[in-house]
């Protein structure tokens, strides 16, 4: 079950051949998609057209579409299906309201191939119509404790070309909390680009009165360390150091600086002390604890007042077993896309277009580096 900003719940079905598509969704009233309230059902056709420069390994589809809505609230069971691909599709806007005029810079969560093998939801839902749409158990698994070590289950993608993976942990004395991100140059997460180490403190504010399971929570972050994977990286960190962050003309490849005493790092958009508003779930799917964390806003800006608050999730971390050592964390900052959203206004690093000009540049090497 899909969970939209909005929030949306939602279940997706797509059919792709000869250039002509047809797509079902299926919209929900609660986070676990048991009860149905009305369904979209559009057909068109489409036509690849280049490479996406903006997200390496993506391709730019123009398409037209007719569509029509329904509402129904039936379930309809299903057979057994085959293992398959998974296939990811342009991200939606987290502002419902700019949803019709913005362009893909990422990828929503992948949908599978309907015959996959022992996928129930799957099967489900590719043998829905319109008179029968799909609707799960309403199962719902939730606890505000988050304590213990999350990872990333694949690698994750964020707009313009960011690809990363995240190791968070959660202490039991219940209020502080430390992480790595780890970001990389493919969307297979295998050729490294930097790494932020981040420490800080959160607490609980409540249940999310938005999401049904949800738990709000005030998160701190108060410590960050950079570390850069790559001579492309050290170059632009070195050449741009007047836009700020740690020692000028000081970074090192594989080399681990402390940026904490320089108030965060302004050529990755953080800054420190760096107080926001965020939105967490925890489900238990297939067995496994997952930690969802809330959606950070497509235009870059920050989670620091309250209508700011997600009401959707990123990827979902996995809880690890058994006793293993900390785990070195990632903030829940998505650095130089908000660089971008600090471009919009004057700063004290000179005029924004010629900010923007420059961070543009270092993604760009960032992206052709390899």
């Amino acid at each position: 079950c899909e969970i939209r900003p909005g929030p949306e719940f939602l279940l997706r079905k797509y059919k792709f051949r000869d250039n002509h598509f047809s797509l079902h969704q299926y919209y929900y009233e609660d986070p676990g998609c048991s009860i149905h309230s009305h369904g979209v059902v559009a057909e068109g056709e489409y036509k690849t057209r280049r490479r996406s420069w903006i997200v390496p390994g993506g391709t730019e589809v123009r398409g037209a579409f007719r569509f029509r809505a329904f509402r129904k609230k039936k379930h309809k069971k299903s057979k057994k299906s085959k293992k398959s691909r998974e296939l990811f599709l342009g991200d939606i806007h987290t502002d419902m309201q700019r949803r019709h005029t913005y362009r893909p810079a990422g990828y929503q969560a992948p949908l599978k191939e309907s015959k996959v093998r022992k996928c129930h939801v799957c099967t489900l839902v590719a043998n829905s119509n319109d008179f029968f749409p799909p609707k799960l158990s309403h199962v719902v698994r939730t606890t505000s404790k988050i304590s213990g070590d999350w990872i990333s289950r694949r690698c994750e993608v964020r707009q313009y070309g960011q690809f990363l993976t995240r190791q968070l942990t959660f202490y039991k004395d219940h209020k502080s909390w430390q992480g790595y991100y780890h970001f990389y140059n493919d969307p297979l997460c295998s050729v490294p680009s930097y790494s932020l180490f981040v420490k800080g403190n959160f607490v609980p504010s409540g249940r999310s009165k938005v999401i049904h399971g949800a738990w709000n929570y005030n998160f701190r972050l108060t410590r960050l360390k950079v570390t850069l994977k790559n001579q492309m990286m050290v170059k632009n960190f070195n050449f741009y150091s007047y836009l700020g962050c740690g020692n000028p003309q000081s970074w090192k490849l594989d080399v681990e600086q402390d940026v904490t005493s320089y108030g965060g790092c302004a050529l990755l958009g953080i800054s420190l002390p760096n107080n926001e508003f965020e939105i967490v779930m925890t489900k238990i799917i297939r067995r496994k604890r997952h930690l969802f964390i809330g959606q950070r806003p497509t235009d870059g800006g920050s989670l620091s007042t309250l209508d700011r608050r997600p009401t959707s999730f990123q990827d979902p971390l996995v809880q690890c077993k058994g006793n293993r050592k900390p785990l070195k964390l990632i903030s829940n900052e998505i650095p130089t896309f908000e660089m971008l959203k600090q471009m919009e206004v004057p700063t004290n690093h000179g005029n924004p277009l010629t900010l923007y000009i420059n961070m543009l540049l270092i993604i760009l090497a960032i992206c052709f580096s390899h």
